[in-house]
């Protein structure tokens, strides 16, 4: 029994009975809360996974464009759902992708081919930057261990 559902339970066999109702009123609005953030994220999240690829996607984007929404209010109920902000959920989404694509595909990619490919835009410096940040190595050596 979580402390909640303590104190309603203590409301409800006492002389506290009124209070009881407003208790349940929040735990249910709270629900409702977290289960419309859920679908928010899930819609970001399903984004994301749609639309890595294109070097526009932002939070901004997702939010304005695609989710008509405030971006600071998506921000902090993607982080609080996901444990990371917006960005190092794509940046982190992106580079798994790369790294699969490196386990599967061919040997001769490039790194600009990469970074273009997977979200990047023509910027192979930062790819690798993003890239060595998430799995401790730079592309290059990546592709030397998975050969």
């Amino acid at each position: 029994m979580n402390n909640l559902e303590h104190v309603v339970s203590r409301a409800e066999g006492s002389a506290f009975k009124r209070s009881a109702p407003v208790i349940r009123l929040r735990v249910f609005t709270e629900e409702r809360s977290t289960a419309k953030q859920s679908a928010i994220v899930s819609s970001m999240l399903e984004l994301v996974h749609n639309h890595y690829a294109d070097a526009d996607l932002s939070l901004n984007t997702v939010a304005r464009q695609m989710l008509y929404m405030n971006p600071d209010y998506l921000g902090k109920v993607f982080k609080k759902d996901t444990g990371l902000n917006f960005s190092q959920y794509l940046n982190q989404y992106r580079i798994r992708q790369a790294c699969s694509y490196i386990h599967q595909e061919d040997d001769d990619v490039k790194i600009f081919e990469l970074a273009e490919w997977f979200g990047f835009g023509g910027n192979s410096q930062y790819f690798s930057q993003v890239f060595k940040r998430w799995t401790g190595m730079t592309p290059s050596h990546y592709k030397k261990r998975a050969r």
